[in-house]
């Protein structure tokens, strides 16, 4: 009888098992698949198969995510919920949102890589303590004094009040590491020291290859780095697994313009350009001002690879009583736009 049930409404079943699972209810509402996404943050379609997602949102639900095959995997019958639940490779995690991704979404397999659902004490001890910073990220409130003592938490190390953070310790609790943070700061050393630009911030791209795409920043001497999002999310399942400075030292290099987004926050009408090193040598920044100058929008380079002197440049006699509001270096950066108009 409970079988059918279930086969009468995934979510809803989906819903109930994990529920019971976790210690926490999860509304039926709330169960979903990665088939459209959120932005660059769980991105369309771009969660490993049978490694769903338990997620705390930043409005204060937890809400599941479930990679699209592995639902229509359940909804053709090829396992039942209770077996996919027991199955898959649960993560459990954040999505906070407000902008940059390394903050916005976190998630891990705290569990040890272990199948299914098992430690219910240490992982409704997770989702408690996590609810109640999402509150206050959210917010910028702690959660109230009534909150607090209601929760069943004891030894919080969250908590303000000293009889509830008693005996608390963060390294009692699940370790949080990022392993996309440590390799945000090896590419931002290998981008310092090669090209001497400053990295200001780091998305994703969704091409492929794991080729580091570089934009010009807004401010001068900055860069804008995109990482392959499967690399980033498989970072995400499997910190353990990668040893960030050397991914940061073998990641290709493209250099990019052109920063368009559809309605799903996914980069369209790009253009990426490999750049090969001479063998033996390092990929010199003129490369990058080279190809960044075909984009307009920046106009705080000039490429190292190119030799005014090679241009005729024609600057204008003003006459005497004529104000010349131009300076010679506007004049410069107005030749190279006209140049590759």
């Amino acid at each position: 009888m409970e079988e059918k049930i279930y086969k009468s409404n995934y979510r809803a079943a989906l819903a109930a098992v994990i529920s019971e699972r976790i210690g926490h209810m999860i509304a039926t509402d709330n169960v979903y698949t990665d088939e459209t996404g959120w932005f660059y943050y769980i991105p369309q379609n771009s969660l490993k198969p049978n490694y769903p997602l338990i997620m705390n949102h930043y409005r204060g639900p937890l809400f599941v995510v479930i990679p699209l095959q592995d639902m229509k995997a359940i909804e053709d019958e090829k396992f039942t919920v209770v077996e996919y639940v027991n199955r898959a490779f649960w993560s459990y995690g954040y999505f906070w949102g407000g902008g940059p991704l390394l903050s916005g979404v976190y998630w891990q397999l705290i569990e040890g890589g272990k199948a299914g659902i098992n430690d219910k004490e240490k992982i409704e001890r997770y989702l408690n303590i996590l609810s109640c910073r999402t509150t206050f990220h959210s917010s910028g409130y702690m959660p109230s004094e009534k909150r607090c003592y209601d929760c069943k938490v004891e030894s919080c190390p969250f908590s303000k009040f000293a009889e509830k953070n008693y005996d608390a310790s963060w390294d009692k609790e699940v370790q949080e590491y990022d392993a996309r943070v440590e390799l945000y700061k090896s590419v931002s050393k290998r981008i310092r020291e090669q090209f001497g630009l400053d990295a200001v911030s780091l998305m994703s791209h969704n091409g492929d290859e794991h080729n580091m795409k570089l934009y010009a920043g807004i401010e001068p001497g900055t860069v804008e780095v995109r990482l392959a999002q499967s690399l980033l999310i498989d970072m995400l399942y499997h910190p353990a697994m990668y040893d960030v400075d050397l991914v940061a030292d073998s990641l290709a290099i493209e250099a990019a313009i052109k920063l368009d987004y559809d309605t799903n926050g996914q980069m369209i009408n790009d253009h990426y350009k490999l750049l090969q090193p001479a063998e033996g040598e390092p990929i010199d920044v003129g490369a990058l001002y080279e190809f960044w100058s075909l984009d307009q929008r920046f106009d705080w380079f000039v490429s190292k690879n190119q030799n005014l002197d090679d241009f005729e440049i024609d600057f204008e006699e003003e006459d005497d009583d004529e104000e010349d509001t131009d300076s010679v270096w506007d004049k410069i950066v107005n030749f190279f736009k006209k140049l590759f108009e």
